[in-house]
């Protein structure tokens, strides 16, 4: 038995463009805390083994 979706297309709902840009640049943001908190380890550690 085989389940397929609904032939019609539907349109997803619209977002809002400004939504969108927030939500992406709080993206960014989180992004480039893990990249310094990476940075940051790895640096530490570095410290620690000379």
């Amino acid at each position: 038995m085989r389940f397929t979706f609904a032939q019609t297309a539907i349109a997803p709902p619209r977002r809002s463009v400004v939504l969108l840009w927030v939500r992406r640049a709080f993206d960014m943001i989180v992004i480039g805390a893990m990249v310094y908190a990476a940075v940051e380890t790895v640096a530490f550690l570095r410290g620690m083994s000379s």
